[in-house]
């Protein structure tokens, strides 16, 4: 056998080799899934572009269309399920490893260009199991850098390396802006030292500058806006914009030290490799000194510009890891092909012991971390479920529904709160399909078609600008196009104004891992009562409020709710015997004389209504405010109606409204007990034991209904968001409670609170504490006959359990 064919054969089964090694944590991983959260957007996206939705046009991303395309056509090629999807990994895999050895090995030994192709490889497109676009922007990049390194200036003799850089530039131009700036800065640099190097022609130069700027600008640019339907501005709102506006401060970290010594987060859990931002800083300046000791006509020039290159590599470098929130092997992996361009762009030796230290041996030491986090599946597997491997259930076992899932394997926990919300979904009717899907289970729209609304983001509030908060407030959040918001708990984070949005009009419920939102009918005035009477006091459970009247604020911070013009109400409804309000009448313009205001208060039946109370009040000129309690009113058993009129003369000039709602005599219902707190589960009744653990023996036999309780060591345990409801036989003056959380330190009170319930009436209990026995001992009764007494816990995860015990009760 000839040596140039042995060499080929030698080439072909090291190429072989390292796509073997780079497939296998595909192999591994690409049938598990432990969470959804971005990998479920391609989901999300591939149900779109088959529903005719158009990138940018329809709905807003910073991505771009090659890696959707892609995965689309993976997703097709491969049966339409996910898992098929996933093919698209491995065929990029393969695509990355054998194209970069072969191109590098046009320069380097065979051996050298494996292992430095393997190194990239582990560190990019081995990390994820779908396509994946900083993967691609890494390819993307070698393409263009190591072409431009080895041929700067166009020439005919060049064709296969230029048809490289296109094909480079083309697929970077539609697939991610901060990896394509990159790839284009350092195509102009190399242009501009083969100028010098060469003493170029201009006009040889500007050709290869117009060069890249039409494979790099004009014609991505152009394939893009006529595959999405786009114009210019749109595709610069969301490709350049949006992302600035979301991480581009991050730059400014550069000077921060800590960031080359430690991960700017732990999204991906511990690395081998924290110190990844020193060693983005590092590769690329390894070619500096060789470079600037290769000599030459002119070394200073070589050394300035040698230096120049690698201080800029390495501040790229560094500004991709900072601006990614991807794992920080794919910034390694992006100065490696920084640190191979310059070697090739400078013609550095390849041969010999000192080529291999400064290439070899880095590319070995990233290489092994990158290819062992990949294998362990810290960026494909990413997540927040703890279940080991082995309890994963396959994806089709949740529900007919979920036949895309076939053949994928994901934690028990998630596919549990699949199902749960499957069965739930099939009660909700006609507002079945007015379910927002948010974020992490966007890709629900794949299995349940929803409504979609024009120019939303992808991920619902990631990006805080006006244009996309407005949209998402008055067409999700407002409005009846949407009644419920699904979200997973791991990824409930919103900003402020859309978290105090979903805090006032929406009740939240724990469905598993997930967090069901609760759109309130028109009216209902607030969605949390537990915190509610802090705004305008009373007794009545926010929920059962209704009102057509804005919250106003006195000068001493108390709330109320009213109008400055017109007709206003506030409703208690639930029907009661007896109850009250305080009329609220607030000057805001000084020194002028207000006509009568006139309130009411009607007991109402339907359409009917009767009479209960009313008053013509007069604000006199000397005062600023006027409060006048209604009194008990007999509402005989039905809902009460406070009213307002603020006449005509004065609209502006006074604000007139109620507060503090009080009931006083409750109907009894036999409903079970309301969802007070957020992210409550439905609950049920609880076991015989855990009842006889919680009770003294006069409530024994009393109607006990539970929600994330326990009973551990013969006594009854709430864990965060626990509740235990007791419904109360007749008067019961006195009932002794005491709690004590799990593990805390002397002098911790445990975070729960004790109620009292009915009827849509509401009373709080407070603690006494002992710090010797380090115990919450509360004293409550039932302010009327029956209801329910309740202790619940913080829904907060960080919060700890506690055990709770009533000691004993007292009958009128």
């Amino acid at each position: 056998m000839s040596p140039i064919i042995w060499s080929r054969w030698k080439l072909g089964l090291l190429c072989l080799a390292v796509t073997g090694l780079m497939l296998a944590p595909w192999v591994r991983n690409h049938r598990f899934l432990r969470d959804f959260y971005d990998y479920g957007l391609f989901i999300n996206v591939n149900a779109r572009f088959d529903e005719g939705q158009r990138l940018f046009v329809d709905f807003t991303t910073p991505a771009q269309s090659a890696t959707f395309a892609l995965n689309h056509l993976a997703e097709r090629w491969g049966g339409g399920s996910y898992v098929g999807m996933t093919w698209g990994a491995a065929g990029l895999i393969g695509l990355v490893a054998v194209t970069l050895t072969l191109l590098l090995a046009r320069r380097w030994p065979p051996v050298l260009s494996c292992v430095f192709v393997a190194a990239i490889v582990a560190c990019s497109a081995s990390q994820h199991t779908i396509i994946f676009y900083n993967p691609v922007g890494v390819f993307a990049m070698a393409l263009v850098v190591w072409s431009f390194a080895v041929a700067p200036l166009l020439r005919r003799e060049h064709a296969g390396w230029h048809a490289l850089a296109a094909a480079g530039l083309v697929l970077g131009g539609l697939n991610k802006i901060n990896f394509h700036l990159l790839s284009c800065a350092m195509a102009i640099g190399w242009i501009a030292w083969g100028a010098v190097e060469q003493r170029a022609p201009w006009r040889r130069v500007a050709a290869s500058l117009g060069f890249v700027c039409g494979f790099g600008l004009v014609l991505p640019l152009a394939i893009e806006l006529a595959w999405t339907g786009a114009d210019l501005r749109t595709w610069y709102y969301n490709v350049v914009q949006l992302p600035l506006g979301a991480r581009g401060g991050r730059v400014g970290l550069l000077t921060d030290a800590k960031v080359y010594f430690a991960t700017l987060h732990d999204y991906y859990g511990p690395l081998r490799l924290p110190q990844s931002g020193l060693v983005v800083l590092l590769l690329p300046l390894l070619a500096v000194p060789a470079a600037g000791l290769c000599g030459g006509e002119r070394p200073w020039l070589r050394w300035a510009f040698a230096l120049l290159a690698g201080l800029c590599g390495a501040l790229s470098g560094a500004a991709l890891l900072l601006t990614n929130n991807e794992i920080v092997y794919l910034a390694v992996a992006a100065s490696l092909v920084m640190l191979a361009g310059l070697w090739l762009g400078f013609r550095l030796p390849v041969r010999g012991r000192g080529p291999w230290l400064a290439l070899g041996a880095p590319a070995v030491f990233v290489g092994v971390c990158g290819w062992e986090s990949a294998w362990q599946g810290q960026r494909s597997q990413f997540g927040h479920a703890g279940e080991a491997r082995s309890s994963y259930v396959q994806g089709e076992t949740i529900g007919s529904e979920f036949g895309y899932l076939r053949g994928l394997a994901i934690p028990m926990s998630i596919a549990g709160s699949l199902g749960d919300f499957a069965a739930y979904r099939k009660t909700l009717g006609a507002e079945a399909n007015q379910v927002f899907y948010g974020p992490g289970i966007e890709w629900l729209e794949r299995v349940w078609p929803a409504p979609k609304v024009k120019g939303l983001p992808l991920v619902a509030a990631a990006f805080e600008s006006a244009k996309e908060l407005t949209l998402l407030q008055r067409e999700v959040l407002a409005g009846d196009r949407y009644r419920h918001v699904l979200v997973v708990e791991a990824w409930n984070s919103w900003p402020l104004s859309v978290q105090e949005t979903l805090m006032r009009r929406f009740t939240m419920e724990r469905m598993g891992r997930f967090f069901v939102y609760h759109k309130l009918r028109a009216g209902v005035l607030w969605a949390r009562p537990l915190a509610f009477h802090e705004n305008i006091g009373g007794n009545v459970d926010s929920l059962r409020l209704v009102s057509n009247l804005p919250m106003q604020l006195l000068p001493d911070g108390r709330r109320f709710v009213g109008t400055d013009r017109g007709v206003g109400e506030l409703e208690i409804d639930a029907p009661s015997y007896r109850a009250s309000g305080v009329a609220i009448v607030r000057r805001i313009e000084k020194g002028r004389a207000l006509a009568p205001i006139k309130f009411e208060a009607h007991a109402v039946q339907g359409a009917s209504r009767y009479l209960r109370w009313s008053r013509d009040i007069n604000l006199p000129d000397d005062a600023d405010e006027l409060v006048v309690p209604t009194g008990q009113l007999d509402a005989s058993g039905l809902n009460l109606v406070f009213t307002v009129t603020v006449p005509q003369s004065d609209a502006g000039a006074v604000v007139a409204g109620w507060r503090e709602p009080q009931l006083w005599n409750t109907v009894e219902s036999d409903a079970p007990p309301p969802l007070l707190q957020e992210a409550s589960t439905a609950g049920g009744g609880v076991p015989v034991a855990l009842q006889t653990a919680l009770l003294p023996p006069a409530l024994r036999g009393a109607t006990v209904f539970g929600r994330e309780t326990d009973l551990r060591d013969g006594a009854c345990w709430l864990v965060p968001g626990g509740e235990v409801w007791i419904k109360l036989p007749g008067i019961v003056s006195k009932i002794e409670i005491e709690a004590q959380a799990a593990g805390s330190p002397a002098g911790t009170t445990p975070q729960l609170r004790v109620i009292y319930y009915k009827g849509g009436r509401l009373e709080f209990f407070h603690p006494i504490f002992d710090k010797e026995t380090n115990l919450a001992r509360y004293t409550a009764w039932s302010a009327e006959s029956g209801g329910w007494l309740a202790v619940l816990a913080d829904p907060h995860r960080a919060c700890p359990p506690f055990s709770v015990k009533i000691v004993r009760i007292e009958r009128h």
